[in-house]
C-alpha cells in the first residue's frame, strides 16, 4: 500500500550546548509519545522530531521538507545560549521564513526560555510567545557552578514544571491549528461534557467547569442548569457528537455507574460512528469522541464501567491546595485526547481517500485504541454482504499486550464465527506487513543501537527517537517469534532504553496464543525466553540475583569474561574501568568477544545510531559489531538515518568511491575519548588497538565491495539494493517496515555455535 501522508509533524529546535532545552525537548518528546503515561502500552502519539545542529551552510540541519505533513508544528525553544550564538540567530531567521512561505501551513511558536529571546525581536514581530513559566533563570545550581545530586535534583524539578507549561502550550495550539476548518482563523470549541452524577460528584464537577473557563478551546457543559428552561438539553451533546467536536470528562464516582444519564452521556461519546468510506466501500473509518474520567471514590462499593476500559483515567485530589493542579491535569490529558483523536481521524479519511481494498475484504480503520465494549458496538454495525470474506479491523499505534491483544482477538473471532466470515485485529502499523511474515521460522535477531545527544543531533533525532524506534522494531520482532539478542548492561533498570526493552518483554508472551490464557505449562516454557543478554565483564557482575529471578522467562544472560589467558584485574569494579589501564585493557578484552559471542549465536545484526565517542573497548561498540558479522559471513543491516556510529558507517558503505570516516580512525579516537585512552596507557595496547583498526577498515572495506557487486553478493533471498536502501533511511515507520520485508530471506545461520567458548557461560 502506499504510504499515508501524516496529518501533523512536530519538530523542536533548540541549542545543541543548552542543557535546559535539550531536556524540555525531551520532555515535550514524551508527551507527545505517550511516554509520561502508564497504561499507554500502544504509545499512539504523534510524530515529534529535534532539530539541535546547523549544516555546513548554516542552515538548521535536517532541512525540515514542509511538504510532507498537513500541518508542521515548530517549537523554539530560546535562550541565553542560543541567543549569544550569532550562527544560530542567523539560521533561526531563515527558518521562521522558511516556515512562513511553506506550501503547507507551518505553526511557529516561539518559547522565550530566558528573558534575553526578546532581542531577538525579528523573529517575535506580532507572534505572541508560547510561556515556559519564569524565562529568566536565576540564582540555580548550574549558575552558582554546583553539579551535586541535590543541585540536580533541583534543576530536574524545575524544568519539569517549566515543561507543564510548555506542553500545554503547545497542545493547546496544535489542536487548535488541527482542528481548524480550512478558510478559518478559528475552530469551533470542544464542546466538553462534564459527565456526574449530582448525589457525589457535583463538587468535582463544578471545580472542573471553573478551571476550564480559562481555555478559551473549550467550552464547557455542566448540566441541564445551563441551558433555558423547556430546552432539550440532550440535543447539544447528541449534536457535538454528530459535529465530531463533543469531548467527554467522566467524574467517576460510587454513585456514578448507578445513573441512567450518566451510562447514556458515556455511550454517547464511546459509539463508534462511522467517519468515511472509500468509493467502493471496502475501507471505512470509525471514530470516538476523546474521553477521559476523574476517579473520585468514598469508602462504598461499586462497579466500573466496559465503556471506559481503554480510556485514560486520573484519581481526584480533594486537598483544595492540589485541585487547581489536578484541573490542569485534566485539561491537558483531554486536550491531548483531543489532538489524538483529530490526528487519527485526518489519517483515516487520507486513508480512505486513497485506498480501495479488494471487493471481498473490508478493512475497518479506528481512531481510538480498541477496548471490548467499543468493539462490540463497531462489529453490530458492520455491513453484512455476502460477499465480503474478512473483515480487518485496524487500530493506531504499534501493538497492544499480548493479554489486552487476545482478549479482543478471542472477541472479534468469535463474532466472525457467528457471522461465518474471518475477522481480524491488527495494529494500523502492521497493514503494509507482509502476509507471509507469519510463516518465517524463529529467528535468532542481534539488535544494537545506543547514542546520546551529540551522536544524533546530526540526523535530527535524539535517544528519545532512538529507543522509540527500537522498542517498536522489537515488537515486531516478537509478534514474528523471534528472540531478540541484546549486548550491554541489560539489567541496568536504570537505563532509558534497557526498562523500554524490559517493559516491552515484559508485556509480551509468545507462547500466550498457543497454550491460551494460564500461567506456563512446565519449566522448560521458560528456558527459551524472547530477549537473550550477553553482558561482558565487569558488567555482568551487576547483574543481581534479583534482577535474573524478576527478569526469569523474560531474560537469559550470558556472562563473558576477558581473554583467560590474561588473569582479569579483581575486583570486577566497573567503576576502576575508567581508573586502571590494566582493568580497561581486560574489560575492552571482554566487549570483543561478548560482541563476537553475540555474533556466533544469531542469524542476522540490525544496528542503528550508536556511540561515536565516549565508547568502552577497542572500538565504537556498533562499529565492532558490524565488523564480528561480516567476518562471520552473518548479514548485516545498517541503517543509517538516525545518525551516530551507524551514520558514519552508512556514509561509507553507500558509496563504493566514499573515504574512510574520520570518527573511525585511531588518531580522532585517542584524541577525543577518555575511556579508549586509558586502555592504550595499558602494556602492548597501542599496538593491539592499531591492529584492531585495520581489521575493522579491511572487513568493511569488503562488506561494502559486497554490497555494490551482484556477483558477489551471498545472500541469495535477500534483496541487495534493499539492503543499500537501508543506509539512508530515517524514517522510523519506514525502517521497520524494509528490515520486517528482508528478515524472510534470512535462512538460520551456519554460524552459530552449539558449544560455549572458553570465558562465555550462562549466567
Amino acid at each position: 500500500m502506499p504510504p499515508v501522508q501524516s496529518p501533523l509533524s512536530i519538530y523542536v529546535v533548540h541549542h545543541p550546548g543548552s542543557l535546559e532545552c535539550r531536556m524540555l525537548a525531551g520532555h515535550l518528546h514524551d508527551w507527545f509519545r505517550l511516554k509520561q503515561n502508564d497504561g499507554d502500552s500502544t504509545e499512539a502519539g504523534l510524530p515529534v522530531w529535534f532539530r539541535a545542529h546547523l549544516g555546513p551552510d548554516g542552515r538548521v540541519a535536517p532541512e525540515i521538507v514542509w511538504a510532507e505533513a498537513d500541518i508542521n508544528v515548530l517549537v523554539v525553544l530560546i535562550d541565553d545560549v542560543m541567543v549569544a550564538d550569532p550562527t544560530w540567530r542567523i539560521a533561526l531567521d531563515v527558518l521562521v521564513r522558511e516556515a512562513e512561505a511553506a506550501p503547507r501551513p507551518a505553526l511557529v511558536l516561539l518559547a522565550p526560555v530566558d528573558w534575553s529571546a526578546f532581542r531577538l525581536s525579528y523573529l517575535f514581530g506580532s507572534r505572541n510567545r508560547v510561556p515556559v513559566g519564569d524565562p529568566r533563570i536565576e540564582n540555580t545550581p548550574e549558575v552558582r557552578g554546583e553539579d551535586d545530586s541535590a543541585g540536580k535534583e533541583q534543576r530536574a524539578r524545575r524544568i519539569a514544571a517549566r515543561a507543564r507549561v510548555l506542553r500545554r502550550a503547545v497542545t493547546e495550539a496544535a489542536t487548535r491549528e488541527l482542528r481548524k476548518p480550512a478558510g478559518s482563523e478559528l475552530p469551533p470549541p470542544i464542546d466538553v461534557f462534564l459527565s456526574h452524577a449530582k448525589r457525589d460528584g457535583a463538587k468535582v464537577a463544578i471545580a472542573l467547569r471553573d478551571g476550564m473557563a480559562d481555555f478559551g478551546q473549550i467550552k464547557a457543559w455542566y448540566d441541564a442548569n445551563e441551558l433555558p428552561p423547556g430546552y432539550n438539553w440532550t440535543m447539544p451533546m447528541e449534536k457535538a457528537v454528530r459535529d465530531k467536536t463533543a469531548a467527554l470528562v467522566s467524574i467517576v464516582t460510587d454513585s456514578y455507574p448507578t445513573r441512567y444519564w450518566c451510562r447514556r452521556e458515556v455511550n454517547l461519546a464511546r459509539t463508534p460512528q462511522e467517519l468515511a468510506r472509500s468509493q467502493n466501500g471496502a475501507v471505512t473509518a470509525w471514530t470516538v469522541q476523546p474521553t477521559v474520567a476523574v476517579s473520585r471514590h468514598d469508602s462504598n462499593w461499586s462497579r466500573p464501567l466496559a465503556q471506559l476500559a481503554q480510556v485514560p483515567h486520573i484519581g481526584w485530589l480533594m486537598e483544595p491546595t492540589q485541585v487547581q493542579g489536578r484541573v490542569e491535569d485534566v485539561v491537558d490529558r483531554l486536550l491531548l485526547e483531543a489532538l489524538l483523536v483529530e490526528f487519527y481521524r485526518r489519517y483515516a479519511l487520507h486513508f480512505v481517500h486513497t485506498h480501495q481494498g479488494p471487493p471481498n475484504q473490508h478493512l475497518v480503520l479506528l481512531t481510538w485504541v480498541p477496548d471490548p465494549w467499543s468493539l462490540i458496538q463497531l462489529l453490530g454495525k458492520l455491513p453484512t454482504d455476502d460477499s465480503i470474506e474478512e473483515f480487518i479491523l485496524a487500530y493506531p499505534g504499534h501493538g497492544l499486550r499480548t493479554a489486552e491483544l487476545n482478549e479482543l482477538r478471542e472477541l472479534v473471532a468469535a463474532s466472525g464465527r457467528q457471522r461465518g466470515v474471518r475477522v481480524r485485529l491488527l495494529n494500523q502499523e502492521r497493514l503494509d506487513e507482509p502476509a507471509a511474515a507469519a510463516a518465517i521460522p524463529r529467528q535468532r535477531i542481534a539488535l544494537s543501537a545506543a547514542g546520546e545527544a551529540p551522536d544524533l543531533d546530526p540526523a535530527g533525532v535524539g535517544p528519545q527517537l532512538v529507543d522509540d524506534v527500537v522498542v517498536r522494531l522489537t515488537r515486531r520482532l516478537l509478534e514474528r517469534n523471534a528472540q531478540v539478542v541484546y549486548g550491554g548492561t541489560f539489567g541496568n533498570y536504570a537505563a532509558n532504553l534497557t526498562q523500554a526493552l524490559i517493559d516491552t518483554a515484559l508485556g509480551w508472551d509468545r507462547n500466550a496464543d498457543a497454550r491460551g490464557e494460564g500461567p506456563a505449562e512446565s519449566a522448560t516454557d521458560l528456558l527459551d525466553p524472547p530477549f537473550v543478554n550477553y553482558s561482558a565483564w565487569p558488567a555482568w557482575s551487576g547483574i543481581t540475583p534479583r534482577i535474573r529471578a524478576d527478569l526469569t522467562g523474560v531474560c537469559s544472560f550470558i556472562e563473558v569474561d576477558p581473554d583467560p589467558k590474561k588473569p582479569a584485574p579483581v575486583p570486577a569494579d566497573q567503576a576502576r574501568t575508567r581508573e586502571d589501564p590494566a582493568h580497561a585493557f581486560a574489560a575492552a578484552d571482554a566487549l570483543t568477544r561478548m560482541r563476537e559471542a553475540s555474533t556466533l549465536a544469531t542469524d542476522v545484526r540490525i544496528v542503528l545510531a550508536g556511540k561515536r565517542r565516549g565508547w568502552l573497548g577497542w572500538l565504537p561498540g556498533i562499529a565492532e559489531e558490524v565488523e564480528w558479522s561480516v567476518e562471520k559471513g552473518q548479514l548485516v543491516l545498517v541503517v543509517g538515518g538516525f545518525g551516530g556510529c551507524a551514520a558514519d558507517l552508512a556514509a561509507y558503505l553507500k558509496s563504493p568511491d566514499a573515504p574512510w570516516p574520520a570518527s573511525l580512525t585511531m588518531e580522532q579516537a585517542r584524541e577525543k575519548d577518555q575511556p579508549f585512552q586509558m586502555v592504550l596507557r595499558a602494556a602492548e595496547a597501542s599496538e593491539r588497538a592499531r591492529e584492531r583498526f585495520e581489521w575493522l577498515e579491511r572487513n568493511l572495506s569488503a562488506w561494502r565491495k559486497m554490497l555494490h557487486d551482484p556477483d558477489r553478493w551471498p545472500f541469495p533471498g535477500v534483496s541487495q539494493q534493499a539492503v543499500r536502501g537501508l543506509l539512508s533511511c530515517g524514517s522510523p515507520s519506514g525502517a521497520i517496515d524494509r528490515i520486517l520485508r528482508l528478515l524472510p530471506g534470512v535462512s538460520p545461520s551456519d554460524i552459530r555455535n552449539t558449544t560455549r567458548q572458553t570465558g562465555v557461560k550462562p549466567g
